[in-house]
């Protein structure tokens, strides 16, 4: 198997321990009450729309260091799918791509690699971002390795170097030349960068001032789009004042949004999830079309340090129930679950690499299959939508 995919694959759990870690310590009010959540099929009929709105996707993470088990992955993608989702959150090679110069051989057999597992005629979702995954400044470097020290030169440059501009225009240029997606987002989750370095966040606002602008010129006809953490719904007012500044320059109002392990307590068990949870939305960006970039909800007991949330599979199918249809509802772009299958055997690996931390263990439990390739009941949920025509 080449090195490639075991590298990503060691650096990827890592990478989502940075980012829960970012989400777990950020301040928040209390979770809500009892009386602003539901159970979504105690107080709205199910509905059975004929068709959907959104194209519906998995990223391709796998759930085994085995070569076999990747392509796997990649088959059951497609299986159950119409859109792959292609992340990016590696680092950005600077100097290489302000240079116009071809990346180290790590990277470019990466992008060989996913573009080979691309089905003929697929749809493609690609997202990357000059933020760090960290969410508090500038990307680090992609050369040999994911995630490290940028070289000298770019060692103290910032979101709006020019430099830096112009390297990440001809990055996301290149991602798109390679792919080809329907869906392009040039930034992840960017509104945790307001509460973690507020002044990151406006050189971040620089940044897409230009790049915005230069990615439509050459792409009229592609959607082109930020990613925003959605945070629970007591906060949609500081959400939409942190994100007002940046609608100008993005095509949706994607989010990323796991309830289960909502900022500052538990979480929400599913039948507690508060009613306007994806309905802030329209509060939040009015007037601008809708998709979930990042999405997923664990079907087993999830511990993380001293806290608990309990769930099960049939929480998992009334999560997915729920979501789908206030994704129809809200007229979403695309929906993407984060992953297909538990990665269980990949964990085997893992814990023995991170020391058993229990953080790692954060999306383990979020496939539609579980850790023995079973399929669970939210999984025909998810098919019975699939099987809708997408609606024009």
């Amino acid at each position: 198997m080449p090195d490639t995919r075991t590298q990503a694959t060691s650096a990827g759990l890592p990478l989502l321990l940075l980012a829960l870690i970012t989400v777990l310590t950020l301040p928040a009010p209390a979770a809500s009450s009892a009386e602003s959540s539901r159970d979504a099929s105690q107080e709205q009929p199910a509905r059975t729309p004929a068709t959907r709105p959104f194209l519906m996707g998995f990223t391709p993470f796998h759930f085994s260091w085995v070569e076999d088990r990747i392509t796997e992955t990649y088959a059951m993608v497609y299986e159950h799918s119409d859109l792959i989702a292609y992340h990016f959150d590696e680092g950005v090679p600077w100097p290489e791509a302000y240079a116009g110069r071809p990346y180290h051989d790590h990277v470019e057999q990466e992008l060989k690699f996913r573009q080979e597992q691309m089905k003929p005629g697929g749809k493609v979702y690609v997202a990357t971002t000059p933020i760090n995954f960290a969410r508090d400044g500038l990307a680090d470097y992609w050369e040999e390795k994911e995630q490290i020290d940028r070289p000298q030169g770019w060692e103290d440059k910032a979101l709006d170097d020019p430099q830096v501009i112009d390297a990440y225009i001809r990055y996301c240029e290149r991602l798109i030349d390679t792919f080809k997606p329907v869906y392009f987002v040039y930034g992840v989750e960017v509104n945790l960068l307001a509460a973690n370095n507020p002044e990151a966040y406006k050189r971040f606002q620089t940044l897409a001032a230009a790049v915005y602008p230069a990615l439509k010129k050459k792409y009229p006809d592609l959607p082109i789009a930020l990613s925003f953490y959605l945070h629970p719904p007591k906060r949609w007012e500081e959400t939409r004042e942190q994100v007002a500044p940046l609608l100008p320059f993005t095509d949706l109002y994607a989010v990323s949004t796991y309830p289960y392990m909502a900022v500052g307590d538990d979480g929400f068990e599913v039948d507690e999830i508060p009613q306007d949870w994806l309905q802030q939305t329209r509060k939040i960006a009015p007037g601008k079309p809708f998709a979930i970039a990042e999405n997923g909800y664990i079907a087993e007991d999830f511990s993380v340090l001293t806290k608990t949330m309990a769930s099960s599979p049939d929480a998992q199918k009334r999560y997915v129930e729920r979501m789908l249809r206030e994704a129809d509802e809200l007229d979403a772009q695309f929906v993407i679950w984060f992953v297909v299958a538990d990665y269980d055997e990949l964990w085997g690996v893992l814990k023995w690499m991170v020391m058993f931390n229990p953080l790692m263990r954060a999306w383990k439990d979020t496939g539609l299959y579980d850790g023995d390739l079973n399929p669970r009941p939210a999984l025909q949920v998810w098919d019975d939508w699939l099987a809708k025509p997408v609606r024009q």
